[in-house]
């Protein structure tokens, strides 16, 4: 139950932290991560909502995710990419959100650094 108490503040925290950093860094990317999700089964609509702008899905082939998990009881590993992408879709809709498909990722102010 600790262990709980303790995830749900470093969530909290977290998501604040990403809300904080949009306000003071403006047009930079921050990802909602599926480390979010794993402690908070809405984790990475509540990073969306809160100002990340980046979702990193798991394109590894599910024979391999097993090789390189780095914390336990990950989300999504037992996922194909369809399903992943299916549920990410869902996932941003959620959060009141789109997805840009085939959309540069860098932010607006790196792509005037360019100029």
């Amino acid at each position: 139950e600790l262990l709980d108490i303790h995830a749900g503040a470093m969530f909290e925290l977290t998501t604040r932290m990403v809300a904080l950093a949009r306000l003071v860094s403006g047009d930079v990317n921050i990802a909602a991560t599926t480390a979010l999700q794993t402690i908070h089964p809405t984790g990475r609509e509540v990073a969306l909502m809160r100002g990340a702008n980046i979702l990193m899905p798991i394109l590894t082939p599910t024979s391999h995710r097993n090789h390189y998990q780095l914390y336990e009881g990950k989300v999504c590993v037992d996922e194909s990419a369809k399903q992943c992408r299916s549920c990410l879709e869902l996932r941003v809709a959620a959060a009141g959100k789109r997805i840009a498909y085939r959309e540069q990722g860098d932010p607006p102010h790196a792509l005037r650094q360019q100029l």
